[in-house]
């Protein structure tokens, strides 16, 4: 009867360690910016300086909050990026952040005042990054040329490993 519970206690210590690791990834930089006009423009980068002290393979995400009242006719967020690596070579990609789901309803965390939301969004994976000083300028991709993306109140870099 003193054997059961051994060997429940051993599996179950087991498979906590054994999957405490699984599938979980580090966060190794996370840079925030609050834009003071509430928006996401092209004239107006937001730009992200991240430290890297090893060659990895990381993920790259943004978090952003944002207040739909003033998203209204947005379903996505359309970003526009340029890396700078740490040799001086640059290259740049475009990605959406998600705004509504398929229903038309806004997505994210509502924040604690009730109106703004918090959403996540990783825009690459398995990105190789050398060792050394890394920027990211970001850009709001309005197609309305000179318009930016209204309704941004925070604006999250992130990297993980």
């Amino acid at each position: 009867m003193k054997r059961i519970p051994l060997i429940f206690s051993v599996l179950g210590l087991a498979v906590l360690l054994l999957g405490s690791g699984c599938g979980s990834k580090q966060v190794i930089f996370a840079g925030e910016n609050e834009p003071a006009d509430f928006s996401l423009s092209f004239s107006e980068p937001i730009t992200f300086e991240v430290p890297i002290s090893e060659d990895l393979e990381a993920d790259l995400a943004v978090e952003l909050t944002y207040f739909p009242e003033q998203l209204q006719g947005w379903n996505e967020a359309p970003v526009y990026y340029i890396h700078t690596a740490p040799d001086g070579k640059e290259t740049d990609g475009k990605f959406k952040i998600p705004l509504k789901d398929a229903k038309g309803e806004w997505i994210g965390t509502v924040q604690d005042n009730g109106h703004d939301r918090l959403t996540e969004t990783t825009f690459a994976s398995g990105k190789q990054m050398a060792a050394g000083k890394h920027s990211f300028k970001i850009y709001g991709d309005n197609t309305q040329e000179g318009q930016p993306i209204l309704g941004i109140v925070r604006f999250t870099f992130k990297v993980s490993k």
